[in-house]
């Protein structure tokens, strides 16, 4: 299959988030009154320090453009994609090879009107939403962008007929794939660009230069690495780590002629990037300085709406970084003081097909993804109690399933933090002694509410931890 290069638009937002990623502090002067941390947990807090550069990957940029593509096709605004699969599983299908240690995330948005549409502002717009994050559980979508671990990505941001409760919005869809793998090395990363329409020393749509080769020659061991760059004038050039000298060759001046710029860069396990914009005087040279690491029709009516998933199994402490999936709670009109806890894609489904259940908000974040660190929590239904479910561990699973047939398991809910871990918030349960057999999950607030004021609440014990 031929690689897909990245659009123009896609390598805006790239440089937009690289910009970021290189002055966190900058970026939330920008966008956040300087509040780079608004919002964030305690425990994922965003540092002032640079961030490595992201890289486009061919793989990544597949499983975007994909998963954008299936969303607009589809109506479904969610992180669960085509065949019910996770963004790390559309990313290995897309050939990304996963290597231990490994991270993966993603961020998805779109933007929508009934009006005209100017596509590369809602693009824009989508950015800044995600990165402002308003409203979002600990601004998960922030936290992934300025994720320090993640050194490759791929864009897809793409126009088409959004529908959302009966109204035919003009959309903008974007998906962003991020991830890590274990490699030897890292990416020389940049965009070569002539900063001709906006003099600003940025990239800018138009400004571009493609079919430039990218030579790297080892200064100790002589071994030469190349590519050409991307169509969008962008390039991503993994090497072994090492000194390199760096030449671009192709028309950078827009003369009959190739050109030759040369720089040097030292590649250890951290991505660099290195931009070439021919307006640069030092080009005269021939040299680059070196890097250094670091609804109505008349009046149209808009749609804003982010989505944040983040996945990984790194070796790591802090199990903090795993709870990215928010869950939210519904209650039983049917049945008072009966609870259900479902993620986005089921409450949705809840709203549209089963009135009884009336959401009351977010009830805690927790991982859709396993790990040997975290604990595998799974639900039940009872089945004499129509619309009420218990959610346990491993060990009470296998009781339940040998001594209680009238429980049934309907699978793998979440995973979170075991509360031996000392890590994230103790969630309590509680059952109902005035409908035994069901439960409700609270945080520490609620406990101490529920205590006093509730006494057919039994106190159980912690369930679990999560943020």
């Amino acid at each position: 299959m031929e690689n897909r290069d990245p659009s123009a638009i896609d390598q805006l937002m790239l440089e937009l988030i690289n910009v970021a990623r290189a002055n966190p502090q900058q970026e939330a002067d920008r966008l956040l009154n300087g509040q780079l941390n608004e919002g964030v947990s305690p425990n994922s807090l965003i540092t002032l320090a640079p961030k490595q550069p992201l890289a486009f990957n061919y793989y990544l940029i597949d499983s975007a453009y994909n998963h954008s593509s299936w969303m607009l096709a589809n109506d479904i605004f969610s992180h669960t994609g085509i065949d019910n699969t996770t963004s790390q599983q559309r990313m290995a299908r897309a050939g990304y090879e996963f290597i231990a240690p490994w991270g993966s995330g993603e961020n998805i948005a779109w933007k929508g009107t009934t009006g005209d549409l100017d596509f590369n502002e809602f693009v824009i717009d989508n950015y800044t939403n995600l990165f402002v994050d308003e409203n979002y559980p600990n601004r998960g979508h922030r936290v992934s962008l300025m994720r320090d671990e993640f050194q490759e990505v791929g864009i897809a941001s793409l126009e088409g007929i959004f529908s959302l409760n009966g109204r035919d919005y003009n959309a903008v869809m974007t998906t962003q794939n991020f991830a890590y793998s274990k490699k030897d090395g890292a990416f020389l990363t940049g965009v070569i660009y002539t900063d001709e329409i906006i003099d600003d020393n940025f990239y800018s749509l138009g400004e571009g230069i493609a079919n430039v080769r990218i030579l790297a020659e080892n200064l100790d061991t002589g071994d030469r690495i190349e590519t050409v760059n991307f169509s969008t004038g962008g390039y991503s050039l993994f090497l072994p780590s090492g000194t390199y000298e760096i030449s671009f060759i192709g028309n950078l001046d827009q003369d009959p002629a190739d050109d030759i710029v040369k720089s040097k860069v030292t590649i250890s396990d951290v991505n660099i990037k290195l931009d070439l914009a021919t307006d640069d005087p030092n080009l005269a040279t021939g040299i680059l300085a070196s890097p250094t690491e670091n609804n109505e029709t008349e009046n149209p009516v808009e749609e804003n709406n982010v989505g944040n998933e983040s996945e990984t199994n790194q070796s790591t402490d802090d199990l903090s970084m795993f709870m990215d999936t928010p869950i939210y709670r519904l209650q039983n009109l049917d049945r008072p003081g009966t609870y259900l806890y479902a993620g986005e894609e089921e409450v949705r489904n809840i709203g549209r097909n089963y009135p009884q259940f009336q959401l009351e908000g977010l009830a805690f974040n927790v991982s859709e993804t396993a790990d040997e660190d975290l604990l595998t929590i799974y639900r039940f239904r009872n089945q004499n109690i129509a619309g009420t479910y218990l959610f346990v561990g491993e060990e009470e699973k296998n009781n339940i399933l040998d001594n209680y047939p009238n429980f049934i398991l309907e699978g793998t809910a979440f995973h979170v933090i075991p509360p031996s871990s000392n890590q994230g918030n103790s969630i309590y349960r509680f059952q109902n002694s005035d409908l035994l057999g069901t439960y409700l999950f609270v945080g520490e607030t609620e406990k101490n509410t529920i205590l006093q004021d509730h006494s057919n609440f039994i106190l159980e014990g912690t369930a679990f931890n999560v943020m």
